[in-house]
């Protein structure tokens, strides 16, 4: 399965990590989650 996401201000997308495997939607989701709240938390 692949998804895309068009940006509305147009910045580019980059990976701050990079794997041998793709995560499952869940395990994306789980990290995306856990990344928003680190950075509220500063």
């Amino acid at each position: 399965m692949v998804k895309y996401t068009m940006l509305e201000d147009k910045k580019g997308i980059f990976a701050s990590k990079y794997r041998l495997y793709l995560p499952s939607e869940g395990e994306l989701k789980k990290e995306l989650i856990e990344e928003k709240e680190k950075i509220r938390s500063r």
